[in-house]
């Protein structure tokens, strides 16, 4: 029978399982040296790659998980130099073109936070032209702090005052004895006598009435005045069919 594809590429790698693995270098040593190639992988590109040049089988889910971390500028320094892009529904990476000149053991050292003697990106940006732009912010390296030469002549020893003895407090003066004062016994209350009713003032008296008015005064008759009330009296007794006057 006839090998297809799979089975020469399962065999391949059965063979490579059987070779003797790289026990000196970490999972994280061996990622960062499949993405140096310069390649454009997924996880499963570079769990390949590693099995086949270093004989460790390291499981796809487990490279994802390292790429996320390594991949990350906030997480750790070589994160500014490896790009992530996302096609179809996984990530693929790419180690640019300027952190290639970088050593495995560099690029892994800008991976740890701490370390005596590791490899910084204060270094890596100055040996290696063109990194800078992939840092935020166009990062530069920190300049370094020019360590100020002692003098040798020793100075003069000013000598200290001798402290004060702060002086003694006052001793705060006795309080005075407050006497005991006999309470005295309560004065009766005297009940309180209840004002007399005050009384309604009178009415006030009643305006009087207005004076009648006087009466006019009677004219002086003249002469011919009498004449014409003669004349009248005469008529109306004429009128009335005459009087009689009785002399007793």
């Amino acid at each position: 029978m006839k090998k297809t594809a799979k089975t020469k590429v399962k065999a391949k790698v059965k063979a490579k399982a059987k070779a003797k693995p790289d026990t000196k270098k970490s999972n994280a040593q061996l990622i960062i040296g499949a993405l140096l190639s310069g390649k454009t992988m997924r996880s499963r590109d570079i769990s390949d790659m590693v099995l086949k040049d270093s004989g460790r089988l390291i499981k796809v889910q487990d490279v994802a998980s390292m790429l996320s971390r390594i991949s990350n500028g906030k997480n750790c320094d070589l994160g500014y130099f490896i790009e992530r892009k996302q096609v179809g529904n996984g990530f693929v990476y790419h180690m640019v073109k300027e952190a290639l000149k970088l050593s495995e053991e560099q690029a892994y050292d800008l991976t740890l936070k701490t370390g005596k003697g590791r490899y910084t990106l204060d270094k890596a940006l100055k040996e290696f032209s063109g990194l800078d732009k992939h840092v935020k912010g166009g990062a530069k390296p920190k300049p370094k702090l020019t360590s100020k030469v002692k003098s040798r002549a020793a100075k003069p020893k000013v000598a200290k005052p001798a402290p004060r003895k702060p002086a003694k407090a006052a001793k705060p003066a006795p309080k005075p004895v407050a006497k005991k004062v006999a309470k005295k016994a309560p004065a009766p209350v005297k009940k309180p006598v209840p004002a007399p009713a005050k009384k309604p003032a009178p009415a006030p008296a009643p305006a009087p009435a207005p004076a009648p008015a006087p009466e006019p005064a009677m004219k002086s008759l003249t002469d011919k005045d009498i004449d014409k009330l003669a004349s009248i009296v005469a008529r109306k007794i004429v009128e009335m069919g005459g009087f009689t006057i009785s002399l007793s």
